[in-house]
C-alpha cells in the first residue's frame, strides 16, 4: 500500500510537508490544476511493503503509455475521455486490453492506424455495461505487432478504472530474459478478463512481504476454465504446474494459497506465475490478496467470491465518488455463517461499525443519501466476520446522481441474493453471454413476496412495454423462470454480449434469490440453507453443487415438487450422479430427502462438495434446498418445507421479512410426532427458555406476528429485510416429521393512492370474501373516486352516475353487499367502503343467509377510517382522488400435491392457497379436513383467485369437503395454477382444518392421527405414506368406507403395495383396518406404504395412528372407525369453537361392546371422566354448554376463557372386542347442524317433536356412471313418527326433485331418489358436484322419536352394515335382494361365538341366506332359512349347512379374529321387513309395535331395549310365549332381573 505526496516546494515531500497527498488504501491519485511552471517532486511512501507503477501526465500531452501487463489507475468525469498508448513490439502474437471500473460505467475504444479513437471512428470497440475487453488476436487483418496501439476510454457516467494492456507473445520470453505476456495483478484489485474458447492468460503476482501468505483467486462469470500456478514456471500448465483447480462442481471457488516460506526466492519481490485455461468461451476475475486481513476493492457491480475459517476476518473496500447517492451491499455464503460491519474511511470491528448485519447466511445492506452517516466522496470499509467457516460472495454496487441504476454481474450458475421495497421497484442485473450455441436460463426463488422476472439484450434497464428492443418476461405469482434460446431472433447479436435483466416486486416487498446459467447442463451453485427453484421437462434433469464446510455434521438435500414429480440423486464430488449410478438416491412420488451424516461410510470429513443431480421423472417444477444444520434452513414465503427432528432436538429456520407494515404466520403440520415451536428476532437459536413467542399444542402449532408488534417493529425497524428465526423442538421420546411454512402479508399491499401527489402511496385496506376478485397487475383498476349520497350507499343513490368511477362508501347501517349493489346499480366499477370506527379494516363478508348467492359482479375493499376521512376531504374539496386497485402482492400458501398442510381462517375470512398443475392433464382431488369450525373450499383456475361468489368448483358441507377436478371437467386445465380458497363459515369463531391436494396415481402423505376423506373410481387405487421414526409403539391404519368397498393393502418393501405385493392387508367387506404390533419384524423406521383399492367406485375415510395409543382427531359431521380390544381404549380428540353450545357423540358396533367416556382438558379413564355412556351395543351422549357463572369445570362443559378453543378427550373402552364407528357433532342447535352419513353404515338419533336433523351422503359411486343409478335413503323407527325428505344437490331436502315420506307405526320409510338427467358422464355444469352427488336427507320429528337412518348411493348395489341388537328396516319388490353385511370378533384360543339373524316381515315373504366373508346368492350360501313368514338363522361354531368352516379371519382383530358375514335377504313375494342379528350377550334394541321373534336357552337371560324420545307417557310391553315358560323383567336401568 503505497502513498502519494506531490510538492513544488519541498525536494522531498512526505507525511508532514507536501503540497498534496492521496493516502488511499491501494491506487492513489493527484490531479493538479493550478501550479507553476518548473519541477515537481513527488514522494511515495510505503505504508507497507509494496510494488507499483507511477506515472505522470501533461494534461497537454492527453496520452498516457502503458506497460505491459500493469494496470493503470484513472478517473473521468461523465462524457471525458482518457487516452493511452500500448506498444506490444516485435514477436507480439496478439493484444488484450481491457478496462475494469471500480464504479460508473466506462467504455473502450481502441485505433492502431495513428488516429486517436472516438465514439464513431475505432478499429475495435467494447461498451458493455461491467467491464470492457478488447482482444486483437493475428488472425485479425488490422493486427500489427509493431504498432502502437492507442487506447481511448470514454466515461458514459462518472467513472474510476484501471486499464491494462497485455502482449500475447506465446510461452517464452522477451528480448531482456524476462517473463512475457503476463498481466501483473495488484494487491485486492481483480483484474477481468474474457477468453474464446482453447485461449490462455498469464498473470504475475510479486510478493513484497516474507511474512505472509496470499490467496490467488479465480471467480468464473461465465463458461468453465482451468486454472494452473506455480513459482518456477513462468507459464504453468496442465502438463507442468505446481498447483491446479480445474473447472467444475467449484467453477467460481477456486484459490491458491501462496506464502514466501513455500517459495524458492530468497528475497522479495517474490514473483508467482498463473495460467487461466478456457474451456469454452469464459469470463471471470482473477485477485490477489493477503490471505487474512487484507483489503480488496470491489469493482462496482461485480461479486467477489471469498472463503475464511471461523472467527476470521476478510476487509474490503468500495468507493463512493462525490455524487454517489446510495451503496448497496450484497453478501451470498455457499456455506457457513459470515456478518458483515460497515464503516466510512475507518477499518470497522465488531464493536465499531456504522452499520451490520447478522443475517444468517446472507446480508443485504442499503445505504442512501437519506442516512445521515452516509458520505461521498468516501471509502466505505466492508468487514466480513465469519462466525463459522464460510464461502462466500460480496458484491457492492454505487449508485450516482443522474445515471441509470447500477447493474450487478450475475455469476454463471451462482445464486445471488437479493431485497426490493416499494411495488413496482426494480434490482438490475447483467449476465455476460459467450457463447451463440446455448440457451441463457433465468430463475428466481422468492423468499417472500412476489418477485417478476425481465430481460432483454436491447434494453439496459428492461421494462414491460420498454421501447428500443425486445423484452422477454415472466410474472407468474410464485417463482419466475425464462428460458431464452439461442435461436430467438432477439438472442444475443454477437459474443459477447451482455443480457439485462431486472426483478421486480409486485408487491410491496420482495426478497429473493436469482441464479443465471448458460450450459445444457450447466451446475448451479447450492448456498447453505436456501432454497432454490427449478422447472424440468419429464425425462430432463438438472445438476446442483454444494459444499459443506470443514466443521459441518450432517447434510440434508429436500426436493419439494410445486408440480409434477422431480427425483433426487446424489454423489460426492467429483463424480456426478446419474439414475443409474448414484451413492445416494430418493425417488419416492412427492417430496424427496436424503439425510447424510457423520457416520454414513460415504461421508466426507473436512470441507468438501456433493454432486445433485435432479431428474424430471415427470414435468416438474421444484424447490431444492441443502443444508448442513450449521445455520438455518431459510423458508420461501408460502413454501412447505418438510423436516425431521430427532427426539429431543430441534431443526432451525429463518424468515426473512422484506418490509415493514408485514404479517407473519408460521404454521407447523406435524406428519408423525410431537413439534412444538420457538420463535425470535434476537436470537438465531430459540428454545424453551429463550423465545418471543411460541407453540405447543398437542398436534398443529402455529405462531403469529401482526405488523403491530413490537418484536416485528423493532425487527424491521433495525434492518430491511429482517429476520425471525424458528426452532422446531420434537417434545418427547419420539422424533417428529413435519412441513412448516411461513406466510407473509401486507395490507398495504394493492391500494395505491395514485392522485393527488400529496396523497400518493399506498394504503392498508381489506378485500371482501363475496364479488369478483381484486385483478392482477395486469388488469388493475385504476379509477377516479367519486363520494355518493347518501353517504353510507344504504339506500338507492342520487348522486350522478358513477361510471367509471369508484365509489367512496362509509361503513354502517346496512349490509356490505347492500352497498355494493346499490353502487353497481349505478355505474360503480368498484366500491371503496371507509370505517366508521379506528382501527384497522376488516375483511367484508356475506351475511349467512346470503352465502350462496353470487349476484354482485365488482369488487369492493375497505380502508380505515383515517383514510377515508383524508380521501373524501379530498374530493369534497375539489382535488381529483385517483386510486388504483389490484390483487394484494402477497403470494398465496402454495400447496404440494400429496403434502397436507395445516391451516386456520377466521370467521367470515378467507385464507387463498395456490397449486401449480403440471403439463400432464391429469384428474386433481383437493380434500378439506377441519379439526374444529366448519370451512367451506372455494376452486378457480380462471387466473384469478375465488370468492364465495367467483369460484369453477366449491364444497361447502358441513365437516370434511372434497373437490375432484375429472381429467376431462372441460374446466380442468394443465400447466396452470389452480387457486384454492378456505373461507370460515359464519356461525364459528374460527376453523383449523387440514388441505390436501393429491393428483390422480399421486402419493398422499397421511398426518399422524387424522383423517383423510377420498373417493375412488371403479378398479382405481390411491396411495399414502406415514413417515415412521418410532416403532416401539406399531402402527394402524384404517380404512372406513363412506360408500362402496374399499380394500386395504400395507407395505414398507413396495411404493405402491396391492393385492399381489404387500405385507399387510385387509380386504373384508366394509371396514378395514390393519394393526400392526410393535415387535412384528417388518415394521421398521422409514415409509409406509398404503394402498386403498376399490373393485366399484367408494368413497372412504383413511387414518393412520404411529402410536396406537394416541389421540385420533375427530372433524365435526366425519365419521371414525376403531377397534378396542376387550379392557382396552380407542382415544380420540375433538376441538370445538368457543362459539358452539352443544355436541353430541354417538358410537355404532359393527361387533362387540363399546363404552363411551368423555372428558375435557385431559383423557378420559373408567374412574375420571365427566360423561359416559356405557349401554350394552350403541351409546349416544349430548353435551350442552353450561351458561352458569359458577359452572364447575371439573363436572360440566363450562363457557371458554377469552374466546380459547374447548377440547374434548374421548375415550371408547372395549367392554369386549368391539369395531365401531364414532361420530362427534358440533353446534349451536344440533337440528340446524348435518351429519354425514357413510354409505350401508346407520346412524342413530333421538329427536324431539318438532325439530328436524339433516344428514347428507357423498354419493361418489353415481359420479362419472354413463348412466346414472338411483339412490337410497331408508328410516328405522325405533319409537314416535317422523318425516323423512330427501332430495340430490338441495340442503333442505325439500322442493325440486325432492321425495318424501312419513312412518307408520313400526313401518319403516324407503326412499329411492333419481340422479338428475344431467348427472350422465361428459354432462359437466356449473353445480354439477352439488347437483350430481350430494345427496341429503332431512328428518322432522311428529313426535317424540327415536330413529335409525341409512344411505346407500347405489339402490342396487347397496349393502348395509347390522350391528348387534339394532334391526333395520327394508322393502322390496318380489325378486330382489337386499344385502347385509355382519362382523364378528372371536378371541383368540376360544370357541367361536354363535349369533342369530332374525327376519320379521310386516307382509310378504322375504327369505334368509348368510355365506362367511361373501354375499350368498340362492346357490351360493353358507346357512339359509326359508319358511314362509318369519326366518331365524343360528350360525355357530360348528360350520354351515353348506360345508362351510364358520369364518376365514383377516387376522386384524386386535388380539383375535375379526370374520365379516354377507346376509342376504330375498323377496318371495314383495314385502317390507326388519332384520336384526345379535349375539347372546347383545341387547336387541325393539321397534314400537312391531313383534320381534327371539330363542333363549333354559336357565339365561336375552336382553332387550326401548328407545325413546318421550318424556311422558305410558308404556305397554307385550310377551307371547311360542315355547317355554319366559319371565320378563322390566326396568330404568340396563340389566334388569
Amino acid at each position: 500500500d503505497p502513498d502519494l505526496y506531490v510538492s513544488q516546494l519541498y525536494a522531498r515531500p512526505n507525511k508532514t510537508t507536501h503540497d498534496a497527498r492521496s493516502e488511499r488504501y491501494g491506487a492513489d491519485t493527484v490531479v493538479l490544476e493550478d501550479f507553476a511552471p518548473g519541477p515537481l517532486f513527488i514522494g511515495v511512501t510505503a505504508f507497507s511493503n509494496t510494488s507499483f507503477t507511477i506515472v505522470a501526465t501533461d494534461a497537454s500531452a492527453a496520452v498516457t503509455t502503458l506497460v505491459d501487463g500493469a494496470p493503470q489507475m484513472a478517473r473521468l468525469r461523465r462524457g471525458a475521455w482518457a487516452y493511452f498508448r500500448f506498444s506490444p513490439g516485435e514477436g507480439a502474437v496478439g493484444v488484450s486490453i481491457t478496462c475494469t471500473p471500480v464504479f460508473g460505467d466506462p467504455d473502450l475504444y481502441v485505433s492502431n492506424d495513428g488516429h486517436v479513437p472516438t465514439t464513431g471512428a475505432y478499429g475495435w470497440k467494447s461498451a458493455l455495461l461491467s467491464y470492457e475487453t478488447v482482444t486483437v488476436a493475428a488472425s485479425d487483418p488490422q493486427f500489427c505487432a509493431a504498432c502502437d496501439y492507442l487506447v481511448g476510454v470514454y466515461a458514459f457516467t462518472d467513472s474510476s478504472f484501471a486499464v491494462q494492456a497485455t502482449a500475447d507473445r506465446g510461452s517464452g520470453t522477451d528480448e531482456g530474459g524476462e517473463a512475457a505476456g503476463h498481466t501483473l495483478l495488484r494487491n485486492g484489485v481483480p483484474v477481468l478478463r474474457a477468453l474464446r474458447d482453447g485461449q490462455v492468460a498469464y498473470f504475475r503476482h510479486d510478493m513484497v512481504r516474507t511474512d505472509t501468505t496470499v490467496t490467488v483467486r479465480v471467480s468464473t462469470l461465465s463458461g468453465a476454465s482451468d486454472f494452473y500456478g506455480a513459482f518456477a514456471e513462468p507459464y504453468p500448465s496442465a502438463a507442468s504446474h505446481q498447483w491446479a483447480a480445474a473447472g467444475g462442481a467449484q467453477e467460481g471457488q477456486r484459490a491458491f494459497s501462496v506464502s514466501f516460506a513455500d517459495s524458492p526466492c530468497s528475497a522479495t519481490p517474490c514473483p508467482s506465475y498463473y495460467t487461466v485455461a478456457a474451456r469454452g468461451n469464459t469470463t471471470f476475475t482473477v485477485l490477489a490478496s493477503r490471505r487474512l486481513g487484507g483489503n480488496v476493492t470491489l469493482v462496482n457491480g461485480v461479486p467477489q467470491s471469498g472463503e475464511l475459517p471461523a472467527s476470521a476476518w476478510a476487509y474490503y473496500l468500495a468507493r463512493a465518488p462525490a455524487n454517489a447517492t446510495w451503496l448497496s451491499l450484497a453478501v451470498t455464503a455457499t456455506y457457513g455463517d459470515p456478518d458483515v460491519y460497515v464503516r466510512v474511511d475507518e477499518p470497522p470491528t465488531a464493536s465499531e461499525s456504522d452499520w451490520h448485519g447478522f443475517m444468517e447466511g446472507g446480508e443485504a445492506i442499503n445505504i442512501t443519501a437519506a442516512d445521515s452517516k452516509f458520505r461521498a466522496p468516501a471509502t466505505y470499509h466492508i468487514g466480513v466476520y465469519a462466525r463459522t467457516a464460510t464461502r462466500y460472495q460480496v458484491v457492492a454496487s454505487v449508485q450516482v446522481a443522474g445515471a441509470n441504476e447500477t447493474a450487478v454481474t450475475l455469476l454463471d450458475g451462482e445464486p445471488l441474493a437479493g431485497a426490493i421495497v416499494g411495488m413496482g421497484n426494480a434490482n438490475y442485473y447483467r449476465f455476460l453471454v459467450d457463447r451463440s450455441d446455448t440457451a441463457v436460463r433465468l430463475q428466481v426463488t422468492p423468499l417472500s413476496g412476489d418477485p417478476d422476472l425481465l430481460a432483454s439484450f436491447a434494453v439496459s434497464h428492461p421494462e414491460v412495454g420498454s421501447t428500443g428492443g425486445y423484452v422477454w418476461t415472466s410474472s407468474r405469482v410464485g417463482g419466475d423462470a425464462l428460458t431464452i434460446s439461442h435461436f430467438d431472433p432477439h438472442f444475443c447479436p454477437s459474443v459477447p454480449c451482455e443480457l439485462h435483466v431486472a426483478v421486480k416486486a409486485f408487491s410491496e416487498q420482495a426478497s429473493y434469490t436469482l441464479v443465471a446459467r448458460q450450459a445444457e447442463e450447466g451446475i448451479l451453485t447450492l448456498v447453505d440453507g436456501m432454497p432454490q427453484a427449478g422447472s424440468l421437462a419429464a425425462g430432463d434433469s438438472q445438476l446442483y453443487s454444494f459444499a459443506k464446510g470443514p466443521d459441518a455434521p450432517s447434510v440434508r438435500f429436500t426436493l419439494t415438487p410445486v408440480a409434477g414429480d422431480p427425483d433426487l440423486y446424489v454423489s460426492r464430488s467429483p463424480a456426478y450422479p446419474t439414475r443409474t449410478n448414484a451413492t445416494w438416491v430418493a425417488n419416492t412420488a412427492g417430496t424427496d430427502t436424503l439425510a447424510i451424516s457423520s457416520d454414513d461410510p460415504n461421508w466426507c470429513p473436512g470441507a468438501c462438495a456433493f454432486n445433485v443431480r435432479v431428474h424430471g421423472w415427470r414435468a416438474t417444477n421444484y424447490t431444492l434446498t441443502a443444508s448442513t444444520g450449521e445455520r438455518s434452513v431459510t423458508l420461501q414465503d408460502g413454501m412447505p418445507y418438510v423436516a425431521t427432528a430427532r427426539a429431543g432436538s430441534a431443526e432451525y429456520f429463518s424468515v426473512r421479512v422484506a418490509s415493514p407494515n408485514t404479517d407473519l404466520d408460521i404454521v407447523v403440520t406435524p406428519v408423525a410426532g410431537d413439534p412444538d415451536v420457538y420463535v425470535s428476532h434476537l436470537t438465531a437459536r430459540p428454545n424453551a427458555s429463550s423465545h418471543e413467542f411460541a407453540s405447543r399444542t398437542d398436534g398443529m402449532e402455529s405462531v403469529s406476528v401482526p405488523r403491530t408488534a413490537e418484536e416485528m417493529v423493532a425487527c424491521t425497524h433495525a434492518a430491511v429485510p429482517c429476520a425471525f428465526f424458528v426452532a422446531v423442538v420434537a417434545r418427547g421420546n419420539a422424533s417428529a416429521t413435519f412441513s412448516i411454512a411461513a406466510s407473509l402479508s401486507r395490507m398495504d399491499s394493492g391500494f395505491t393512492v395514485d392522485a393527488p401527489a400529496r396523497l400518493a402511496g399506498s394504503r392498508n385496506f381489506s378485500d371482501a370474501t363475496f364479488g369478483p376478485p381484486l385483478p392482477f397487475h395486469e388488469g388493475a383498476i385504476s379509477r377516479p373516486v367519486a363520494v355518493v349520497e347518501p353517504a353510507d350507499a344504504c339506500g338507492e343513490l342520487t348522486s350522478p352516475s358513477l361510471e367509471g368511477k369508484i365509489a367512496l362508501v362509509d361503513r354502517g347501517v346496512c349490509r356490505f353487499v347492500d352497498k355494493v349493489v346499490h353502487a353497481h346499480a349505478r355505474g360503480a366499477s368498484a366500491v371503496v367502503v371507509a370505517n366508521d370506527v379506528e382501527g384497522e379494516p376488516v375483511r367484508m363478508g356475506l351475511p349467512s343467509d346470503l352465502e350462496a348467492e353470487a349476484s354482485y359482479d365488482i369488487p369492493a375493499v375497505m380502508i380505515s377510517k383515517a383514510d377515508g376521512l383524508e380521501l373524501r376531504a379530498a374530493i369534497v374539496g375539489g382535488e381529483e382522488v385517483r386510486v388504483t386497485l389490484q390483487q394484494p402482492g402477497d403470494r398465496p400458501a402454495v400447496l404440494v400435491a400429496g403434502l397436507p398442510q395445516h391451516g386456520f381462517v377466521g370467521e367470515r375470512q378467507l385464507r387463498l392457497y395456490q397449486f401449480r398443475m403440471g403439463p400432464e392433464r391429469a384428474a386433481v382431488t383437493f380434500s378439506l379436513t377441519p379439526e374444529t369450525g366448519d370451512p367451506d373450499m372455494f376452486v378457480s383456475n380462471d387466473g384469478l383467485p375465488p370468492t364465495t361468489t367467483h369460484f369453477q368448483w366449491t364444497s361447502r358441507r358441513l365437516g370434511a369437503d372434497s373437490i375432484v377436478v375429472a381429467s376431462d371437467d372441460p374446466k380442468a386445465c394443465a400447466s396452470c395454477d389452480y387457486y384454492v380458497g378456505v373461507y370460515g363459515y359464519s356461525r364459528f369463531a374460527a376453523s383449523n382444518y387440514t388441505l390436501t391436494v393429491s393428483l390422480e396415481g399421486g402419493i398422499t402423505t397421511l398426518r399422524d392421527g387424522v383423517a383423510r376423506a377420498a373417493s375412488l373410481p371403479a378398479g382405481g387405487t390411491d396411495y399414502y405414506q406415514v413417515f415412521v421414526t418410532d416403532v416401539s409403539q406399531g402402527v394402524r391404519v384404517a380404512v372406513t368406507p363412506l360408500s362402496g368397498d374399499p380394500d386395504l393393502y400395507v407395505s414398507m418393501a413396495h411404493r405402491r403395495p396391492n393385492a399381489t405385493h404387500h405385507t399387510w392387508g385387509s380386504a373384508s367387506l366394509g371396514v378395514d383396518a390393519v394393526n400392526i404390533a410393535p415387535g412384528d419384524p417388518n415394521l421398521r423406521v422409514g415409509t409406509l406404504h398404503i394402498a386403498a383399492t376399490a373393485p366399484a367406485a367408494a368413497s372412504y375415510l383413511i387414518s393412520a395412528r404411529l402410536d396406537r395409543a394416541a389421540s385420533l382427531s375427530l372433524a365435526s359431521g366425519s365419521p371414525e372407525q376403531g377397534l378396542s380390544p376387550s379392557g382396552e381404549w380407542s382415544r380420540y380428540t375433538f376441538t370445538v369453537d368457543a362459539n358452539a353450545t352443544v355436541v353430541s357423540f354417538e358410537v355404532t358396533p359393527s361387533f362387540g361392546d363399546p363404552d363411551m367416556y368423555v372428558r375435557v382438558g385431559a383423557p378420559p379413564t373408567a374412574a375420571e371422566h365427566t360423561w359416559e355412556a356405557g349401554e350394552s351395543g350403541g351409546d349416544v351422549l349430548v353435551i350442552r354448554r353450561s351458561t352458569s357463572a359458577s359452572c364447575d369445570p371439573a363436572a360440566a362443559w363450562c363457557a371458554a376463557r377469552n374466546g380459547e378453543p374447548t377440547v374434548f378427550h374421548v375415550g371408547v373402552l372395549g367392554w369386549t372386542t368391539t369395531q365401531f364407528t364414532l361420530t362427534a357433532i358440533r353446534g349451536e342447535d344440533l337440528e340446524t347442524d348435518f351429519v354425514r352419513l357413510m354409505d350401508g353404515i346407520p346412524t342413530v338419533r333421538v329427536l324431539p317433536a318438532n325439530r328436524t336433523a339433516t344428514f347428507f351422503l357423498v354419493a361418489t359411486s353415481l359420479f362419472r356412471r354413463t348412466s346414472a343409478k338411483a339412490a337410497v335413503v331408508v328410516l328405522t323407527p325405533y319409537s314416535g313418527e317422523a318425516l323423512l325428505s330427501a332430495a340430490f344437490g338441495n340442503s333442505s331436502a325439500v322442493g325440486e326433485g325432492s321425495r318424501s315420506a312419513a312412518t307408520d307405526g313400526a313401518r319403516g320409510v324407503t326412499l329411492t331418489i333419481e340422479p338428475r338427467p344431467q348427472c350422465a358422464r361428459g354432462a359437466f355444469y356449473d353445480g354439477f358436484y352439488e347437483h350430481c352427488y350430494l345427496l341429503y336427507a332431512r328428518v322432522t320429528a311428529r313426535t317424540d322419536c327415536t330413529f335409525a337412518i341409512r344411505a346407500a348411493a347405489d339402490e342396487a348395489g347397496q349393502r348395509t352394515m347390522l350391528s348387534a341388537g339394532r334391526p333395520q328396516y327394508g322393502s322390496l319388490a318380489q325378486g330382489r335382494w337386499a344385502y347385509y353385511t355382519f362382523s364378528a370378533h372371536h378371541a383368540a384360543g376360544m370357541p367361536r361365538e354363535a349369533f342369530t339373524v332374525a327376519l320379521m316381515p310386516q307382509f310378504g315373504d322375504p327369505n334368509l341366506y348368510v355365506a362367511p366373508q361373501r354375499l350368498p346368492s340362492r346357490s351360493d350360501y353358507g346357512w339359509r332359512a326359508v319358511a314362509a313368514g318369519a326366518d331365524h338363522l343360528l350360525v355357530d361354531s360348528e360350520g354351515s349347512e353348506a360345508g362351510d368352516a364358520a369364518c376365514e379371519p383377516d387376522g386384524n382383530g386386535g388380539g383375535g379374529e375379526v370374520c365379516t358375514y354377507g346376509v342376504g335377504v330375498f323377496a318371495e313375494s314383495a314385502t317390507n321387513f326388519s332384520i336384526s342379528v345379535y349375539t347372546h350377550g347383545s341387547t336387541v334394541v325393539l321397534q314400537e309395535g312391531s313383534p320381534l321373534t327371539a330363542v333363549a336357552p333354559a336357565g339365561e337371560c336375552r336382553r332387550f331395549v326401548l328407545l325413546t324420545g318421550a318424556t311422558s307417557g305410558s308404556l305397554r310391553l307385550s310377551l307371547t310365549p311360542l315355547s317355554g315358560a319366559p319371565a320378563v323383567y322390566v326396568g330404568a336401568e340396563a340389566n334388569p332381573g
